[in-house]
């Protein structure tokens, strides 16, 4: 390590090791001494993790997804619960060893779809491993909806019996020779042999599948206006622009009834990443990279766009914050409430629309500076999150939305409940001036049994920023393993 960065990394070091120059921020849980025990790589590898919100028509109920890796299995397994919003009582809706994913609410909340992994009633080698499933409430089998040789990617309720769902083409005769000849080869890039991404349209009742769109290349996002008329959709137009980023991808709104369609954003530098449709239909909010880089997206902000409908206009929405999202953004009623990127916390922000312009109000509330992912009720009165510090382990609460502010909250899951025997990494969130004078932000994890002026080792694990920052969250992942690090007698900084 040389130049400017070593010799702000000499200043923190010199701070870490003298006692009393940077504030506590300590949140971890003070387990009963008595009954501590050490972390193990089992207790990392094999956590719950819990995600896919989606809160129910009438704001009473909630379907997730809590997902972890099986050692019987030796494999991941993912199943939908059901959570009651007012009394937190917990329904498991699916089991077994299969993945299970995406549960959607029908719109008079009487079915949950989501796709399964699970074995088909009648199995047949030629099609998907996961399908479309569908459970009627308040209970009763799950049973499939479609049978197909290509699996569900991403699907959304247009009424209670129709879904509009994405993806890949039957398989072509090029394919079906490949499969006949027993060869597994795989051409890197085979845009030409690639099966296309395309919209299709089900019936529920006779598990009709109608295709909505012809396109030759693959639709990687989308979203349809409420009453299933029209599609904004983002097309790659080859395979590795993750790598390269030559080709930029193509977006369009599609008229479904006549598949008639007209581009957005041509000629410019505009490679969006996620669409949300307004809840009113009047159009869509497109999220997209920037970067000052004539090519490369790889280190970049986060900005968003809406497309009006109406007018035909797309604008940028102002936000009023220069490093743009963090996470992503759930439409409410009157606008949307979004995580904005704000170094190692997000900024939650609710903005209300007035013709193409927007208002932002801050959220308020008890977890707002440490509150990371989350769903909103249909009348954005109820919102449900994923709350975590560092060194507090994630969990979902329940709240009341009244405008920007978040009242009554109630936590609603319990995760891991292994881990509260467990004696969790102290950490701060600390700032520095580096050797340029710019503010460089870290978080640093404190080893076990600490004693203030003892040198210890130090880890280093620098990342980016201001949208690829790593956050005041929790992260036990197996690529770092902060908790048996810093067990071992070892600090761990991670700068931004």
């Amino acid at each position: 390590m040389k130049g400017p960065w070593r010799a702000g990394l000499v200043v923190l070091l010199a701070a870490i090791l003298v006692p009393g120059t940077l504030a506590a921020a300590d949140d971890a849980p003070k387990p009963d001494q008595a009954k501590i025990t050490p972390w193990t790589a089992e207790d990392i590898l094999l956590a719950e993790s819990s995600g896919q919100w989606e809160i129910s028509p009438d704001g009473k109920w909630a379907v997730w997804v809590r997902s972890q890796m099986d050692k019987d299995k030796n494999g991941h397994v993912s199943n939908v619960f059901l959570t009651n919003l007012e009394t937190k009582k917990e329904f498991q809706l699916t089991r077994g060893a299969e993945n299970h994913g995406q549960p959607r609410w029908s719109p008079n909340g009487e079915s949950i779809a989501f796709t399964s992994s699970r074995p088909l009633p009648k199995p047949n080698p030629d099609l998907a491993k996961s399908q479309l499933w569908l459970m009627a409430l308040p209970g009763g089998e799950p049973y499939p909806v479609t049978e197909a040789a290509r699996a569900v990617q991403s699907f959304k309720w247009i009424d209670n019996d129709t879904i509009i769902f994405s993806a890949q083409e039957d398989p072509a005769l090029y394919e079906q020779e490949l499969k006949r000849r027993k060869d597994s080869t795989r051409v890197v890039d085979d845009v030409a042999h690639e099966p296309p991404v395309r919209l299709y349209k089900l019936s529920v009742k006779d598990k009709k599948v109608t295709r909505l769109t012809d396109n030759t290349d693959f639709i990687q996002s989308w979203d349809a206006t409420p009453d299933g008329k029209r599609a904004l959709t983002v097309h790659a137009q080859y395979l590795s622009f993750e790598w390269d980023q030559k080709i930029l991808p193509k977006t369009f709104v599609y008229d479904l009834a006549t598949g008639e369609r007209h581009e957005l954003f041509a000629g410019q530098r505009i490679a969006p990443m996620g669409v949300e449709g307004a809840r009113d239909g009047s159009g869509f909010y497109v999220g997209a990279p920037f970067s000052t880089d004539p090519r490369f997206f790889t280190a970049s902000i986060t900005l968003l766009y809406f497309h009006d409908l109406a007018s035909g206009r797309t604008v940028p929405v102002d936000l009023g914050w220069e490093n743009g999202l963090g996470g992503g953004i759930r439409a409410t009623p009157d606008g949307f409430i979004a995580t904005l990127a704000a170094g190692a916390r997000f900024l939650p922000a609710h903005y209300v629309k007035d013709g193409l312009a927007w208002k932002r109000a801050d959220l308020e509330g008890e977890h707002v500076k440490n509150l990371f992912d989350f769903a909103v009720s249909e009348d954005a009165k109820t919102l449900v999150y994923a709350y975590s510090t560092a060194s507090t382990p994630t969990q979902w609460f329940r709240a009341t939305l009244g405008g920007a502010k978040l009242t009554n909250a109630v936590k609603i899951t319990e995760l891991n409940p292994g881990f509260k025997g467990k004696a969790v990494a102290r950490t701060e969130l600390i700032r520095w001036k580096g050797a340029l004078g710019e503010e460089v932000e870290g978080l640093l994890y404190y080893p076990k049994d600490y004693q203030a002026g003892k040198k210890y080792p130090l880890f280093t694990a620098p990342h980016g920023g201001p949208a690829g920052a790593d956050l005041d969250a929790w992260d036990e992942s197996w690529a770092y393993a902060h908790q048996l690090i810093c067990q071992r007698g070892a600090f761990i900084l991670k700068p931004n």
